[in-house]
């Protein structure tokens, strides 16, 4: 699928991974963020690819967003929670892993094979039949028949 060193390999995804919780607890400026309204924030931001909300505690709203490699959202991304008068609790920017890379090499091809589709019952049933007929010789009779 792929050859080369891995930074290369990542390269070719054109995305960087991005980290966010803030907290839920009352803001600077009197009202708590939701969720919707984090969200949104940071879906706003110039060079933010997607935003998807990760799990948490009760505590924090947790975000992972992706961007384009050729930039560094982090700076813009502090401004914002500045602004609003978030707590930041976590701001971390991440490579992807080889298994990211793996998974968004490979998805053109889990997609071809869901198109293919499993096989058909016909398919499975002579296969079974061929186990069971094998099963069933002996030793003897498997060595004369070439089974």
């Amino acid at each position: 699928m792929a050859d080369g060193p891995l930074d290369e390999i990542r390269a070719r995804t054109g995305k960087i991974r991005y980290v966010l919780a803030v907290s839920e607890q009352t803001a600077e400026r009197g009202k708590a963020p939701t969720a919707t309204e984090v969200q949104s924030a940071l879906r706003a931001i110039a060079g933010v690819r997607s935003v998807a909300e990760l799990p948490t505690d009760e505590k924090a709203h947790g975000f992972e967003l992706t961007g384009d490699t050729g930039g560094d959202l982090r700076s813009d991304l502090f401004r914002l929670v500045v602004s609003k008068g978030w707590t930041l609790l976590e701001l971390r920017r991440d490579s992807q892993t080889l298994e990211d890379v793996f998974r968004d090499l490979t998805k053109g091809d889990e997609r071809r094979d869901r198109k293919l589709g499993a096989p058909d019952d016909d398919d499975r049933d002579e296969r079974e039949d061929k186990t069971e007929t094998r099963r069933s010789e002996s030793p003897k009779e498997a060595a004369v028949s070439g089974g």
